[in-house]
């Protein structure tokens, strides 16, 4: 008969023993050598940290930027569809969607113009000098 494995270590340290003289040692079990196989799975939600956002209480600006009429217009892709002759509200309910999608892109495209302060730049070398190492990239 073979060498007999065990799947647990006794912990020599922990021998504790109460007033009636019964003593507990306790274990450490590796379940990976009882089953014979590693868990595949792990419980996400214990592990997951939890990060609240506190607010600024005293902001400098409240709020997002405003955007001018003029660059709304700038960017905008027309009056858009009335959703009120459509006939199926399934229909109906798609084209707002697409609706509200198109105004977005257009408030974040009016942003970005506010955010772009300066206009395409230029690369210029000297005489004698090589700019083979730079790129533009647009």
């Amino acid at each position: 008969m073979g060498k007999v494995n065990r799947y647990f270590q006794p912990v020599e340290d922990n021998v504790q023993s109460s007033t009636n003289e019964n003593k507990f040692v306790e274990y450490d079990v590796d379940f990976n050598k009882i089953h014979g196989r590693k868990k595949k799975f792990k419980n996400v939600h214990k592990e997951r940290k939890i990060i609240k956002r506190i607010p600024n209480k005293n902001p400098k600006f409240k709020g997002r930027a405003p955007i001018s009429k003029e660059l709304l217009e700038k960017y905008g892709k027309g009056d858009g569809v009335d959703c009120k002759e459509i006939k199926t509200k399934i229909h109906q309910k798609k084209i707002e969607k697409k609706e509200l999608d198109i105004k977005f892109a257009t408030e974040q495209a009016a942003r970005t113009e506010i955010l772009l302060t300066e206009e395409y730049g230029c690369f210029e070398a000297d005489d004698g000098e090589t700019s083979t190492q730079f790129r533009q990239n647009i």
